[in-house]
């Protein structure tokens, strides 16, 4: 019975070796080289499995020779020659697969802090590519976003889809981000527009709808995500010079300057890589303008610069270190003289700021087995000279910022997000009335699930807090989304999103005056929280011609205790103001409604002749729900409502907004000629503050005379000289129509640029 064990034993090793073999192979994209994660495998029993993070999969085999069908989205289909299996294989087989000409969408990572095909993500979303900056010769990331369907910034303030309207000192319900970090002003709560570094964008992702979950409170209304460039992969220089000029307005009798008054820059963008493992991105700008209001000539000079290094010794793992530092000096005006004199500051009341602000970012991210860690921070420091001949504006400010952010990826079909971040701001200003610390700290997590190739689930929750000095206040948010795919290339969406937002610095303590106006503060202002439900239809487009999108969809944002700065008598009562000014307050319960249309193309009609085409248009009924509810009272103890405090009450439209924004952009190459053209259409701004519209000189004028809304069309021209020079000629606002940026605060005249650019290495 003895020698019998052994014999068994041999005898079962000769049948694993026979039928237990386990066969190992490993799926990579044929072009990057890169593991594709979720790549469905089915062997020629039927079987079937899918990759890991690392792209492997394996097969226990019943027999000596096998097929595999190899299938992932956005590839061909790859059916491999019979293969040998091979009893003493070590090392995995490598499959490449070979993108397909018909591949679906662009990756974006704003939706989920990962990479997600486009048609898959469960909220709005859409793509600015550089070439839509380099077409229009924008410097400033805030006018390249006046073209994105939905979205308007009106004097530096961001807002999609009406989910906020022209408040001064109000703090951003759009989070704005640099690399997944926010680049929000701690102390005033506005997006940074200046330190944005332009010239080296690799796209801007524009997020709709509530997505305070993994971005925050200052992402109530949605986030504009401004992507620099990645690790390079060849040497490439971008240099760009431009110099034009204002022309007479089409009142020729508001222009105020005699001899030419210029606008002229020179930018590059250098990207290089030292070695397989090290690369770095560089660029810089110098911008001159000299206005066309009264006082208002400012330059600014911009640098940024971004180190990454991948380590030889520790696969998986990653860093880099970037910096944007600018300084500027320019003039603002808060308000007009009167219509008649509309390029001229009332009271001659300038402010004029001048200072240095940076940030540094390092970054470290380590990815292994199913994980992935990331720890980002931020310091920024913000240094304002500002004064008039009346007062001193000056502040000063220093931010830190540190998140980690850690992900598990289980194959394509779940990913869990988790992750801790803390913010900490210091102010110190006259016009905030003194010091001031606060403090946000929140923990997140949301999980992306995929349980079919057709649907995609998402749901998240975050709890945050913020310490305002002695004020603290915690709240948590919850979201959630839907992702169904209905054809190939057609896919519906439902998305659940929640917000809170605690009032910034600026808000609560701001104490100054503008000439006669002034600003009052509001220590007693309450948070504000909503929440905000989309449903939408993707249509993509991928071939060798066309390749895009057409999105509609459906919104309604609903906020309570929405925060705006109201114009009312909240002063004494003497000269030269009268009381009058603006005050931050809870105006009480609002819902906003609407729906979008917007699409993204772009595709060669031959050889020579090839296109881009982004537009939108965006409808929205923003209503205040309680018009007769009293929010304040004024100086003299009598209740404000919306109804005694607005200029027009019909349909309890809320102040400050649009309802139609209609926007095209259109690009054309033909052979080595390139033009285009912009149209922009907002309708005219129904209601606004009841004593401003009547108080401040030609409102009401300009108002009556201007009701049909504004509509501003720009051309563009080119000629690429060679594969390095190309020139270009632009005129903004060609048809030179007047239109208000807000009351009180005329645009830009028709105006002319010149543009030369040269390039190397760039693809």
């Amino acid at each position: 019975m003895t020698f019998k064990l052994p014999i068994l034993i041999f005898f079962l090793c000769c049948l694993g070796n026979v039928f237990g073999q386990t066969f190992t192979g490993k799926v990579i994209d044929a072009v990057s080289k890169e593991p594709l994660i979720g790549a469905n495998i089915v062997n020629s029993n039927g079987q079937g499995t899918t990759t890991d993070v690392n792209g492997l999969f394996s097969f226990s085999k019943l027999e000596n020779f096998e097929v595999f069908a190899i299938s992932f989205i956005g590839y061909e289909t790859l059916t491999t020659d019979t293969i040998a299996i091979n009893k003493s294989q070590t090392e995995p087989a490598v499959f490449e697969l070979i993108p397909s000409a018909s591949s679906l969408g662009e990756i974006v990572i704003s939706a989920g802090k990962f990479e997600q095909r486009l048609e898959e993500v469960t909220m709005s979303l859409d793509i600015l590519k550089p070439s839509l900056i380099e077409d229009k010769n924008q410097v400033r990331l805030e006018n390249t976003l006046q073209q994105a369907p939905g979205v308007n910034v009106t004097d530096g303030q961001a807002n999609i889809r009406g989910g906020s309207g022209w408040s001064f000192g109000t703090g951003t319900r759009v989070q704005t981000l640099v690399d997944g970090i926010p680049l929000i002003s701690g102390d005033a709560g506005q997006a940074l527009w200046d330190l944005v570094p332009i010239q080296s964008l690799d796209r801007v992702e524009v997020l709709k709808g509530a997505s305070s979950v993994l971005y925050g409170s200052a992402a109530m209304n949605g986030v504009i995500h401004a992507i620099t460039h990645p690790f390079p992969e060849k040497f490439s220089l971008n240099v760009n010079l431009y110099s034009g000029w204002y022309d007479t307005p089409k009142r020729n009798y508001l222009k105020w300057w005699d001899g030419p008054q210029l606008n002229s820059g020179i930018n590059f963008d250098l990207q290089q890589i030292i070695n397989p493992n090290n690369a770095f991105v560089l660029s810089a700008g110098y911008i001159s303008d000299d206005g066309f209001r009264y006082l208002e000539e400012g330059t600014l000079t911009r640098m940024f610069g971004k180190y990454l290094h991948k380590s030889k010794r520790i696969k998986g793992l990653e860093a880099s270190l970037s910096s944007t530092v600018n300084y500027a000096d320019h003039g603002d005006a808060l308000m007009w003289e009167s219509d008649s004199f509309a390029y001229i500051p009332g009271d001659s009341a300038i402010t004029r700021t001048y200072g240095w602000d940076f940030y540094i970012d390092p970054n470290i991210s380590y990815r292994h087995g199913h994980f992935k860690h990331n720890v980002m921070g931020r310091y920024l420091q913000l240094n304002n000279n500002a004064k008039s001949s009346e007062a001193d504006y000056t502040n000063a400010s220093e931010q830190f910022f540190l998140q980690y952010l850690l992900q598990y990826y289980y194959t394509s079909k779940l990913v869990v997000t988790a992750g801790y971040s803390t913010t900490h701001t210091t102010s110190n200003s006259i016009v905030f009335v003194g010091r001031h610390q606060a403090s946000n700290n929140a923990g997140f997590l949301q999980a992306d699930y995929k349980p079919l190739e057709w649907i995609n689930l998402n749901a998240g929750v975050r709890l945050e807090e913020y310490t305002l000095d002695d004020r603290y206040q915690k709240e948590p948010v919850f979201r959630g989304g839907v992702n169904v795919q209905i054809i190939k290339g057609t896919n519906a969406r439902f998305s659940y999103g929640e917000a809170f937002r605690f009032p910034a610095i600026s808000e609560t303590f701001t104490t100054t005056s503008f000439g006669a106006i002034s600003v009052f503060p509001n220590e007693g202002l309450n948070p504000e929280s909503g929440n905000s439900i989309e449903l939408g239809l993707r249509q993509m487009f991928y071939s060798k011609k066309i390749k895009g999108y057409i999105d509609f969809s459906v919104f309604q944002m609903h906020y309570y205790d929405m925060i705006e700065f109201t114009f009312g008598s909240w002063g004494k009562v003497v000269p030269p103001g009268y009381g009058l000014g603006f005050k931050p307050l809870n105006v009480g319960e609002t819902k906003i409604k609407g729906f979008e249309v917007a699409t993204a193309l772009e595709g060669k009609v031959n050889s020579k002749l090839a296109y881009r085409l982004l537009a939108g248009y965006t409808y929205t009924l923003p209503q205040v729900l309680y018009p007769d509810s009293a929010f304040a009272q004024d100086q003299n103890g009598n209740d404000l409502t919306y109804t005694l405090s607005s200029s027009d009450t019909s349909n309890r439209i809320l102040k400050y907004r649009y309802q139609d924004l209609f926007k095209v952009d259109l690009q054309i190459n033909y052979s080595q000629w390139h033009g285009g053209f912009s149209m922009r259409y907002n309708d005219f701004m129904q209601n606004i503050d009841r004593l401003f519209n009547d108080r401040i000189a030609g409102v009401k004028k300009n108002r009556q005379r201007n009701y049909n809304g504004d509509f501003v069309l720009d051309v563009r021209l080119g000629y690429q000289i060679n594969k390095k020079w190309q020139v270009d000629f632009l005129v903004n606002n060609v048809l030179n129509e007047e239109f208000m940026i807000r009351p009180g605060y005329l645009g830009e005249p028709r105006s002319y640029t010149f543009k030369i650019n040269y390039s190397i290495g760039k693809s």
